[in-house]
């Protein structure tokens, strides 16, 4: 009867470690997350003509600045996107484990990066630059730039999928069959 009763309770506390680990956030790629937001905020924010596409194969040296005047209006959804996330890690940071609340506010974050990429995908042009050489090549590197966005919202739309799969959130529409 005793050993029913300790093998009972050895169970138990591998499913209660098993469940607990599952809701443990990591603190190492929580850092890493906040390292990157806080190196984009800055970027985008305080030195924006440092973002374009750099080129030196073509003489001479050619610079392409992706910040033009029509990337302004993005600025401050980039902002509420990269704010509300950094904000996010850094309660993920202190929490260390997810709660029900934390696991719809990622939700929450996934739905806004893929608002704000797709509008900045839809609506953006690269009309910048003086030189020839940029305009000639400003289609090129347009379609590259959102091809990269693109990649970055495919990704983001994979990790809502997931997260939403992992939170044990279920959408009907997901669960239709066509047989």
């Amino acid at each position: 009867m005793a050993q029913n009763a300790v093998a009972a309770n050895q169970g138990k506390m591998k499913q209660v470690t098993t469940r607990g680990s599952a809701s443990r956030i990591n603190r190492l790629f929580t850092l890493v997350e906040i390292s990157i937001l806080i190196g984009v905020i800055v970027l985008f924010n305080l030195f924006p003509e440092k973002v374009g596409i750099y080129s030196s194969a073509v003489e001479p040296y050619l610079f392409v600045p992706l910040l033009t005047p029509e990337w302004l209006p993005y600025i401050p959804w980039l902002n509420l996107w990269w704010g509300l996330a950094l904000t996010l890690a850094l309660v993920k940071l202190v929490y260390g484990r997810w709660t029900e609340a934390l696991r719809w506010a990622d939700l929450g974050m996934h739905l806004l990066s893929i608002c704000v990429l797709a509008s900045v995908i839809l609506g953006y042009t690269l009309t910048g630059g003086d030189s020839s050489g940029i305009q000639e090549n400003a289609g090129l590197m347009l379609v590259g730039f959102k091809a990269l966005l693109g990649l970055v919202l495919v990704a983001q739309i994979a990790a809502l999928f997931s997260r939403m799969k992992r939170h044990g959130v279920r959408v009907p529409v997901l669960q239709w069959r066509f047989d």
